[in-house]
């Protein structure tokens, strides 16, 4: 899934998006094909900011679920455990 929500990221960022900062000014505008359809840019950063977010929630799963292949006898989580850990990270 990370791969998948990485290539969201990237189109939304490149093509819909595609901020242009103004150096050396503190500042920038979006050229993207979002903003000329004048959609507020607090939109479109919250998007941005949920499809990073959802990358680090891919991550973490692949990552819980690598060790869980690893390891052995009393650290091994059941199933259970598994999903009530997998929701918990989907709400943070």
């Amino acid at each position: 899934y990370d791969k998948i929500f990485a290539s969201i990221n990237d189109v939304n960022f490149d093509v819909a998006v595609e901020p242009f900062p103004m150096f050396p000014a503190i500042g920038g505008y979006c050229k993207g094909i979002v903003c000329q359809w004048s959609v507020p840019i607090q939109y479109s950063f919250a998007t941005t900011l949920l499809l990073i977010g959802l990358i680090g929630f891919a991550i973490s799963i692949c990552i819980l679920y690598r060790h869980q292949s690893l390891v052995r006898g009393t650290f091994k989580l059941s199933k259970k455990s598994i999903i009530v850990l997998r929701t918990f990270l989907l709400i943070i």
